[in-house]
């Protein structure tokens, strides 16, 4: 019954939740009691200790990920990593679920988002590999076309974790921050590789949904993460390819995104996007002088540039604006 499963998965939240605090407390305490120390002196609490070992049967974070492994693999088979490349489960397009299928879904992400909070770092590097697994794999799954560039509750479940993983202190930690810059890379590989417009099997990915993770891996992950030169380009590649869409709803949302990288507060970060698709977006305003916009949606997409372009003026250095205007 669906029911009795979210049931099971609240209260696994509930757990979670209480646990959570538990360990805030512990590790406040100790910074209080420890205040004249240095930081690397303090004990480690959370999940996992000095060895990140996580023991089947007295672990809440691996009963959670079965709880929330059992769920998932039961409304999308393809995330079983016993089937995972078998004949029988391959992946394919992309499924829209029942909305009891989407409740159990999204409720299940939610908790793998939260699981690295009640690991100590070395836990949390044991826990992650999984966790962005699963995570990747419900937005490559559910990732369906909806009108006017909607998201599908399970995607917008998997976007909101993967921001939370992104801005886990874990990710910052002096023990694991290594790791978890490998490991997030690896996700964005993923994602990456996922989301090939030439094969066949992927034409049906909402790219309105592919690009906005790619965003979100852009501007909240750590920098190290999309500064690798190969995911940078790859990243830029899939804008420039979504700007030449015929879709209007894929540019507009392009636009939209585009604006947000641009102004995103990191110039190291947001530097490369702009040089190397500020250009295209001119262009493509500049083409909208001979071929005017015959719709509503284009429409849409000419605006959303002119606010890309006032945005460039008001970054270029002062002595540049006058230049760019004309």
């Amino acid at each position: 019954s669906p029911n009795i499963q979210l049931a099971a998965l609240e209260v696994g939240r509930q757990i979670l939740c209480a646990t959570q605090e538990h360990v805030k407390e512990k590790r406040r305490s100790a910074e209080v009691d420890d205040g004249a120390e240095e930081k690397e002196t303090l004990p480690e609490f959370g999940e996992g200790g000095d060895t990140g070992g996580l023991v089947p049967g007295k672990s809440l974070v691996f009963a959670a990920l079965e709880l929330c492994l059992c769920i998932l693999v039961r409304q999308l088979p393809q995330l079983n990593p016993k089937l995972s490349g078998s004949p029988g489960c391959k992946p394919g397009s992309p499924q829209a679920l029942s909305e009891d299928g989407s409740q159990l879904v999204s409720a299940a992400v939610v908790i793998l988002a939260d699981l690295p909070s009640i690991c100590s770092p070395e836990g949390s590097v044991s826990v992650l590999p999984t966790i962005l697994y699963l995570v990747i794999g419900v937005l490559r799954e559910t990732a369906v076309k909806l009108p006017e560039g909607q998201l599908s509750p399970t995607v917008t479940a998997a976007l909101q974790a993967l921001k939370e993983i992104f801005s886990s202190p874990m990710a910052r930690a002096e023990k694991s921050q290594t790791a978890w810059t490998r490991l997030l890379c690896g996700a964005l590989a993923t994602l990456l590789d996922t989301w090939n417009p030439g094969n066949k099997d992927q034409q049906d990915l909402d790219d309105v949904s592919l690009l906005t993770a790619v965003t979100l891996f852009i501007s909240f992950a750590s920098p190290e993460v999309t500064a690798i030169q190969c995911l940078q380009q790859q990243c830029i590649e899939k804008f420039q390819r979504a700007l030449l869409s015929k879709d209007p709803t894929v540019q507009l949302k392009s636009y939209q995104l585009l604006l947000s990288l641009f102004l995103h507060p990191n110039r190291s970060v947001s530097a490369p996007y702009i040089h190397s698709l500020a250009s295209p977006i001119v262009i493509k305003l500049r083409a909208t002088e001979k071929q005017k916009p015959e719709s509503t949606a284009e429409l849409q997409v000419v605006q959303e540039g002119i606010k890309i372009l006032e945005a460039l003026v008001t970054l270029a250095e002062e002595q540049h604006r006058a230049e760019m205007v004309t």
